[in-house]
């Protein structure tokens, strides 16, 4: 039976700029689900959620899978990424692969306020 430990990225509180949380240990999981909700959004906006990997050999972050624009038409929102061997790669949703030692979650776009949180589910 896989077991799934779950971990706050971003926590739900209104935000006024882009940002990137802080890292977390894959601790050797084989999938990762990261759960996006997104309460409200500044009038005529779009947010952008992208799940980043760190190359611990060079010490940089790369980009694992991305959102679509999330505009503000479309707030109130939930949208979940996945990522791991065992999904099929879907553009804006799932990416097939292992993960790296360390994720995080980082936002773009042009806001002005936004209120949402990110909760990372590592299956292993």
């Amino acid at each position: 039976m896989a077991a799934t430990r779950r971990k706050t990225l971003l926590a739900l509180v209104a935000r006024t700029a882009n940002e990137t949380s802080a890292a977390i240990a894959t601790n050797n999981a084989r999938d990762v689900t990261v759960d996006i909700n997104l309460d409200a959004l500044s009038a005529t906006s779009s947010v952008t959620f992208t799940v980043q990997g760190l190359d611990s050999a060079a010490g940089e972050w790369f980009d694992l899978l991305a959102t679509a624009a999330i505009a503000t038409a479309a707030a109130p929102t939930r949208v979940r990424l996945s990522i791991g061997p065992d999904f099929a790669t879907t553009a804006n949703v799932s990416a097939a692969g292992v993960l790296p030692v360390q994720i995080r979650v980082a936002t773009s776009g042009t806001w002005t306020t936004g209120t949402f949180s990110a909760l990372a589910h590592l299956i292993s």
